[in-house]
This record gives structure tokens, sequence and C-alpha cells, in this order.
């Protein structure tokens, strides 16, 4: 053989060597003589290296879970391959299978693979079956825990509220000094217990996403106004509360009132639980409003309390977790408020946040977005500032710069002429030089709790000059107490309770300069009424026939549902007041069988209930009830909604 040729098969032997070894080697040159054996056999290897570049450019992507690659046609290598292809892509549609909760799918064509993929599919199944088991149980615990929470709300709330209405009633008699004080310990103590129940429903709702936001056109002034007026009686005496509000924020706009109050309540709250000197503040700001329909306002809340570290910040937003274990024993609370307080605002589009500094105080807020209402959702518009004419001159006197500013703002919008005293002791020159002047005051705003002179002593002063004598005062105060007690209450021609908000302002204007006039009160329109009264508890219904007979309400009993329905086809009444749980027949089905024989404007029905669960004031409006009363029953409230029933029945 020749050198040349040894060359040729040693070519021929390297490039099947690196087929070996994996390797796509280049084509060896064929000679010309197709009778030339060595050239067929080049030839041949050429091919197989070819056909070994298509299976390795096919199998690379296949390797990477791309089912889809294209198979090298008229390749002898593709056949075992193809195999391959098809097996994965069946195991695929087989895994996406079992992926649907098809658990019967098996393998049974790749060997000890396919032993192993069995095994797996059994062990998913029985681990599917075992999680949905645990499902069922934790969703039968879960309907457990809230039906054993409208039990104990009911349960806890029926006899706290008796206690609370027979405290009422031991008020209204005549009490010494300190029984008084006993009974007013007695009803606080019963009110923080529902506010305790109320948080523990509340957080039951959040943790299973039960809480539902309403859209209703509110005031966001008069809500501040009221969560400030809720708030007083729990401030210490050396304590002032604030309400701004910015004047560009809209009159009415369209969100969940009693959530964004109940957060407000809240954070007012712990702010006076941990200031004992100082103030308060509740702040409404406009943050933007891109058009006529849209509006995002900042709410803040600030006190000068003792503040909280920077490591425990965090920590106060843990359910029924405070920020150091003394807390709960110096100030009281369960550590749920800021916890509910929290979530409702994530709820309502916001975050809620905290910035403190210890010894200096705190400051929660958070910025909310709000829909302006239309024409035709606004309903009845809110009251506008209206010029009062008669009040010529006015004299505020206050030495909170703060308060001088709220109240110039409601009485600049209102068009009254005034000018603003903060030192006390220059009050009573200023009254005199306006009188000299012939340009005297004819109304004094006086704070009753400032140094050097406090408001006490500056009426006194005024009273004892007769120069004075036509001078209408006004004492401005957060405890009313101090006025009464006082020896000189008749120096004062009226008492604003503060903060003092601007109704409260706008009534004693129009009262002081003779513009006022009083309307009829709404308890009024119940007189004379016929009213079932249906409670299977005595104690309840003994306290709303207490509250309701001082207004000429004749009242029947019924114990249960059934009597209930047996009364009304018997008897006329006006209105139905039916508690919700009870036996024999519940207040629901009563209200349904009712239904079927006079209809919502005919007999109005009034439900009551401990329960304060969305659904279930949805079964009771759905079964037929005009409106829903819930349990501690307050009698403003109730002779709210009876009113409200009643002038339905009388415009049909």
């Amino acid at each position: 053989m020749e050198s040349h040729e040894i060359k040729r098969i040693d070519r021929i032997t390297e490039i099947v060597h690196n087929l070996l070894k994996g390797k796509t080697p280049n084509p060896i040159p064929c000679e010309d003589d197709p009778e030339d054996e060595i050239r067929q056999l080049t030839e041949k290897v050429n091919t197989l290296a070819l056909d070994f570049k298509e299976i390795k450019e096919f199998i690379v992507p296949l390797s990477q879970g791309d089912l889809k690659a294209q198979l090298p046609k008229r390749n002898i290598l593709a056949s075992p391959f193809k195999q391959l292809q098809s097996s994965l892509s069946h195991l695929t549609w087989q895994t996406r299978q079992i992926a649907r909760g098809d658990y019967n799918q098996r393998v049974d064509f790749m060997g000890d693979f396919s032993q192993s993929f069995n095994s797996m599919t059994e062990a998913l199944k029985e681990a599917r079956s075992q999680l949905l088991s645990e499902t069922e149980r934790f969703k039968s615990l879960a309907d457990l825990k809230t039906h054993y929470l409208n039990v104990m709300a009911h349960d806890i709330r029926t006899p706290v509220g008796a206690v609370i209405g027979f405290a009422d009633i031991l008020l209204e008699g005549n009490l010494d000094d300190d029984e008084k004080k006993h009974v007013q310990i007695i009803k606080r103590s019963c009110e923080s217990l529902i506010a305790l129940i109320d948080n523990i429903l509340d957080m039951a709702k959040l943790e299973k996403h039960r809480m539902e936001l309403v859209s209703v056109p509110f005031s966001a002034r008069i809500l501040g106004q009221d969560a400030g007026a809720m708030i007083q009686p729990k401030l210490s005496r050396q304590t002032q509360f604030v309400f701004y509000a910015d004047d560009q924020i809209p009159e009415k706009i369209i969100g969940d009132p009693h959530r964004l109050q109940q957060v407000l309540i809240n954070l007012l709250g712990n702010a006076a639980k941990f200031t004992d000197n100082g103030t308060i503040t509740l702040g409404m700001q406009l943050r933007n409003q891109d058009d006529d329909t849209d509006v995002k306002l900042y709410f803040s809340v600030e006190d000068t309390g003792i503040g909280i570290e920077k490591d425990k910040l965090e920590k106060i937003f843990t359910p029924f977790a405070q920020a150091d274990g003394s807390i709960a024993s110096r100030f009281g609370g369960t550590g749920l408020g800021l916890a509910i307080s929290r979530e409702l605002v994530t709820l309502m589009g916001g975050t809620l946040e905290v910035i403190s500094q210890p010894g200096t105080g705190t400051t929660f807020c958070f910025t909310l977005p709000f829909r302006i209402p239309d024409e035709s959702e606004a309903g009845i518009p809110c009251s506008d500032f209206r010029p009062c004419s008669n009040i010529s001159n006015i004299l505020v006197v206050d030495d909170d710069p703060n308060a001088l500013k709220i109240i110039s703002n409601m009485l600049t919008r209102y068009g009254v002429r005034f000018t603003l005293c903060q030192d006390s002791t220059c009050a009573y020159d200023m009254l005199i030089r306006a009188y000299e002047e012939k340009d005297s005051f004819t109304l004094a705003w006086i704070d009753i709790d400032m140094p050097k002179l406090n408001g006490l002593e500056l009426a006194e002063k005024i009273r004892s000059d007769i120069c004075l004598n036509q001078l209408r005062l006004v004492a401005c105060t957060s405890y009313s107490e101090r006025i009464s007690d006082s020896g000189s209450p008749s120096h004062f021609s009226f008492i604003a309770k503060k903060p003092v908000s601007p109704d409260a302002l706008q009534r004693i204007l129009k009262e002081a300069g003779g513009s006022g006039d009083s309307s009829a009160d709404d308890a009024d329109e119940l007189s004379g009424i016929s009213l079932l009264l249906v409670d299977d508890n005595p104690i309840n219904r003994f306290l709303v026939t207490n509250m309701l007979q001082k207004l000429d309400v004749r009242i029947t009993e019924a114990e249960d549902g059934s009597e209930a329905v047996e009364r009304v086809s018997g008897n006329t009444f006006d209105l139905v007041m039916m508690d919700k749980m009870m036996p024999v027949m519940d207040g629901t089905e009563a209200i349904r069988r009712i239904r079927e024989i006079y209809d919502s404007s005919t007999l109005p029905i009034m439900a009551f209930t401990a329960n304060d669960f969305e659904a279930d004031t949805r079964e009771l409006l759905t079964a037929g009830a005009n409106g829903v009363i819930f349990k501690p029953i307050v009698y403003e409230d109730m002779i709210s909604s009876l009113c409200e029933a009643i002038r339905v029945k009388r415009d049909t």
C-alpha cells in the first residue's frame, strides 16, 4: 500500500475517532476516481459525519425542552431520536394532565424512569387528597369561628346593652354626685367591652377578607367634627383637641364614612391614651384634585404624648401587640385598634404611616382617594355658611393660636366682623375701648381655660361693669361641668363645647342674633303611635319600653316571631321592632311572614340585632325590614330610625 493511501486511511480513522468523542469534524476531500475503494469509504464517513451534525443540532434544543424541534429527514441516526421525541412529548402531555388533577395517568414506556414517575404521581395524588381534607377541615373551623363570633356578639352585647340601658335610667334619677360617678364608671366599662367586641369582630372580618366598603356621599368636615366630639370625653383636663380642615376640601365626597371615622376614632383614642398634657390635632388637607370627579385627601392625627421608640414602630401594627409589655398594664387596651386601622386604610386605598419621637409625640397619617359626587349622587347639599348680619362685632378671646385660627376661618366664611385676642388680660380693655369709640362688641367668645386671667374671672369682671351689660358672653370649654360648678354660670348666654363645629357656631350666632328658629323634636313624631315590640329577652323589652313610653308610644309586646306574626294578623300597628335571634321563629322568618300580609310602607319593620356583619344586615333587609338598629341600643339612634320609618309610612 502506498504512503498517500495510508495517509487517507489515517484521515478516515481520525474522523471516526472524533465522531466517537462527540465532535463534528470537517468532511474529507474525495479523489476523482469513482472506482477508488478508499474514496467510497470516505464518502460514507462524510455522510455519517453530516448525519451526526444534523442530529446534534436537533438533540441540543430537545435537551433544553424544545419538543417542537424539527427532526432531520433521511438521516440514518434519526430513528431512535424520533422515538425519544415522541416519548417526551407524550410525557409532557401526561404531566399537564396531572397538573390539572388527573392523577390516573401512568408511564409505561421508559423503564426505571416510568416506575419512579408513577410513584411520584401516586404521592401527589395522596398529598392532594390530604390537602383537600385539611382545607375542608379549616373551612369548617372558619365557619365555626364565624358562628361562634356571631353568637358571642349576641350573647355578650345583649346583657351588656341591658346594663348600659339601666345605667342610663339610673342617671336620669335623683343620684348624688358619688352615685352618679359610680354609675358612669359602670356605663363606661360596658362601652369599653362593647368596643372590644367590635374590634374582635372587625379583625375577624379583615382576616377572612369579608370586610365590605360602602360608597356614599358624606362631608369630611362633619365627620372630623363628630370624631372630635366623640373623643372629647377621653381627654385629660390638660389636653386640648384641635381640628383643622383645609378650606379647599369639597363639601361632599364619596367613600365609606363609617370606616373612615372608625380609623380616626382609633387614632384619636390612641393619642388621648398617651397624651396627659398638650394638644391632639386632627388635620385634613387636600392633596390633589386631578379633575372634577377625583380627589385625594391627607389625614393626620398628631399628639404631644410620650412617643414611640423607633425600633418598636412596626410592632404596634401587629394584632394584640403593643410597643412594650408595660403599655397594657399602664394604659390598658388590647393592641387591636392600630392593626385594624392599618388594614382599613389599606382596604380604602391608602397606607397608614407613623412618625414618632420619644418624649415629643407621635403622628399617624395617610392619604385616601375619593370621588366627588355629581348632582344626582350628592342628594341634599351640605348647608352653606350664611352671613349672620345681626351679629355686628365679635371679640374672640383664646390663648391657643391654633384655636384662634380655626374659629377665625369659620367666622370669615360666615361674613361676620370679629377681632382676635390671645391675651385674656387685654380683653377687658379692648371691650371698654370699643364701647368708648361707639363700636361696641355685641358678643364675646371666651375660652375658659386660659393662664393669667381665666374665662370665668374675665366674665366676672365684664359683668361687674355696667357699660358692658348688653354684651352677650359665650363660654368655650372642653368641660361644661366647670361652668355649672362655678359660682357664676348665669354670666354666660351660651356654652360651646370644644371642639366647636361650624354647625354649633352657626346655631349660637343665629340665636345670639335673634334669628334662630326652633324646630320640633323628632321624638314628637312618635307620640301616640302603636308599636309592636318583639324580643325574647324580657330585659330588652323593659328597656325599650322604658325609653319609648316617655314619648307616649303605645307598646304591645311579643316574645318570639311566631307570636309577632299572630299579633300582626289580628291587630293594627303603626310600627314593628323585631329582634333577629329568637327561639320558635327567628326575626328574619317573622319579617318574611309579615311581608306576605303588609308591604314595607304600610307597616314599617325596624329589625335590631347584636351582630353587625354585613351578611346579617343584608339578610334582614332582604327579608323586608325597613332598617336595622344595632345593639346595644342607643336612644338617639333608635328614635332617629323609628322617626324615619314613620315618615315613610306617612308619606305614602
